[in-house]
């Protein structure tokens, strides 16, 4: 059985989370002590929130570092394989503590300053201090090279994956090469059933017209799935049903401290680590909940990034796909002229608005994501996370504590006033909770959440899996 203890981390800009353990917490709590890979992970999430790095490609970041992490580990394992060619284990006589420590951190090191060369500041003092001791070690100065080696082989695997991060495929760094146009325009709705982009300020306060983020992304290549259509969902009908449309209204009028702080505490908005990132944060927990060693810390992370990364591919290609029209958009139009009860916007609580005054419970800078509804980005990642750490961990079963402190919302400042806490028994359970939170901020609909929710499940079983078969030497 694993060992449990009590934990305190920020998870979120305005909360926190915590795992909480048995009674034998003080006495774990003395012997364990985060593992690198977990010092490499909080590098990585402060340089995408610092760099406001946008969800689907912090979640190929984020997966390009965790798998760089193992396949140096893997180096110094009796049965792990590698993910890219020409990778070889190094002779037992080299297998010590000192040597991963090293080489995963010139690893992470590697792939981190790649993509975040203005965060030299956080990862050259971190590689400094991880790799003090590399002198202990006869071999040490060897560790570095293979891990500088294993980033580089990560970096040029996915050089041409269908990201467009090299702008191969079209001009400029990850735009889109598939010439997708939306049907919609700001101020005209030619099918409601499609996407509209909306006109919102930018942090100058200028307002721009959004553009559909990254809609080339389902063309990815994933970590385990065959392609990104894989498991696509289906959108029967293609409209949202009178029902789902009145139960956004509904949940809207219904707003309390409560459901915004569990709207916010999941909200992960531009400037945080992202929805990926905030799982990677949930692994940080898990991990001192589970005290775990450096090797199911490199297993643990790497097998949930890579299940992040699938869950973007998927996700995305539905989006792409479905190309569906958002709560945003449908509920001022149905409602417009007609007075329902509903958040009337920042500071002014629940009250009687016209319909087409109408808006989530977002700030109004970043009223609706920058993409379409069907599936939810939130469901599908926080499934597939749950189900590739319980794949790993070996059990589903964990309680998971969350805070939002008085006065933390960011989209009505002020508030809750007073701290609101959730728990959570499970991690499937923490996974739900997410999803339902984009319904009551009025983000999603309900399909969008379910099938995102089935959707993230299937990836991250898959991901799990290849990563079980990995640790196992069995080819892949």
């Amino acid at each position: 059985m694993k060992r449990r203890l009590f934990l305190t981390q920020t998870a979120a800009a305005a909360g926190t989370l915590a795992a909480a353990g048995s009674a034998n917490a003080t006495y774990w709590s003395r012997e364990w002590q985060p593992s690198v890979v977990i010092a490499w992970n909080q590098a990585l999430t402060t340089a995408v929130s610092n760099t406001i790095t946008p969800v689907t490609i912090a979640a190929r970041i984020m997966a390009m570092v965790h798998e760089a992490i193992y396949n140096a580990w893997a180096h110094y394992n009796a049965t792990a394989g590698f993910t890219q060619p020409w990778l070889y284990r190094r002779a037992f006589w080299e297998w010590n503590q000192i040597n991963r420590e090293v080489a995963i951190s010139h690893a992470a090191h590697g792939v981190l300053t790649d993509f975040f060369p203005t965060q030299r500041h956080v990862f050259d003092p971190l590689l400094q201090r991880l790799t003090a001791n590399q002198w202990r070690s006869a071999t040490g100065w060897r560790a570095g090279n293979i891990g500088r080696d294993v980033a580089y082989k990560v970096l040029r695997s996915r050089d041409h994956d269908g990201a467009n991060q090299r702008g191969d495929l079209a001009v400029g760094a990850y735009t889109d090469y598939t010439g997708y146009a939306p049907v919609n325009s700001p101020d005209h709705i030619v099918d409601i059933s499609r996407w509209q982009p909306l006109r919102l300020p930018n942090s100058a306060g200028v307002l721009t017209v959004q553009k559909f983020l990254t809609p080339q992304w389902g063309r990815v290549r994933p970590f385990a799935l065959r392609s990104g259509s894989a498991f696509r969902p289906t959108l029967s009908p293609v409209m949202p049903t009178l029902a789902e449309i009145q139960e956004i209204v509904r949940l809207s009028g219904l707003l309390d401290d409560r459901s915004k702080a569990l709207g916010d505490f999941w909200a992960a908005n531009p400037g945080s680590v992202t929805p990926p990132g905030q799982w990677l944060q949930i692994c940080e927990q898990v991990a001192k909940n589970d005290c775990n060693t450096l090797d199911e810390d490199v297993k643990l992370f790497f097998t949930a990034a890579q299940a992040g990364l699938d869950a973007s591919i998927a996700a995305w290609d539905a989006k792409r796909a479905f190309d569906q029209v958002r709560p945003a958009s449908v509920i001022p139009y149905f409602y417009r002229g007609q007075v329902i009860k509903a958040w009337a916007g920042p500071g002014q609580g629940v009250k009687n608005i016209l319909g087409e005054n109408w808006i989530p419970w977002q700030r109004p800078a970043n009223k609706s994501p920058p993409f379409p509804d069907f599936v939810s980005g939130h469901s599908t990642f926080s499934a597939s996370f749950a189900a590739a750490i319980a794949a790993v961990r070996g059990s589903d079963w964990i309680t998971l504590r969350a805070t939002v402190p008085a006065g933390a919302f960011r989209t009505d400042p002020g508030l809750p006033l007073a701290d609101v806490n959730f728990t959570w028994n499970s991690l499937s359970e923490t996974a739900d909770s997410a999803g339902f939170s984009r319904q009551v901020t009025g983000i999603h609909w309900m399909r969008s959440d379910f099938a995102g929710r089935n959707l993230g499940k299937q990836v991250g079983q898959t991901v799990a899996a290849k990563c079980q078969a990995l640790f196992k030497g069995w080819r892949v």
